[in-house]
């Protein structure tokens, strides 16, 4: 997923034509949305499944989350002054 978003910042860049930011925005929201639909699929089998577990695996998934979104946006961030 995070290399998902990072290739959606340069999802629209060519040489011939200006960026079309609403690609980028749709491909890295769509990124988004299809890694959330996944996990809660993954959390809901994990209930079923294993529910002793369940606390520490939505810990783990929802920092995991946080702490991608956290780099990717740094990354984006500091990519972001050097264009």
């Amino acid at each position: 997923m995070i290399g998902v978003m990072a290739w959606s910042r340069t999802y629209s860049k060519s040489p011939d034509e200006p960026p079309d930011t609403h690609d980028s925005i749709v491909a890295m929201m769509g990124s988004m949305v299809g890694g959330m639909l996944i996990s809660s699929a993954l959390m809901i089998a994990y209930v079923v499944f294993a529910q002793a577990g369940f606390v520490y695996f939505g810990l783990s998934l929802a920092a995991g989350f946080v702490i991608g979104l956290g780099i990717i946006s740094v990354v984006l961030w500091r990519q972001s002054f050097r264009d």
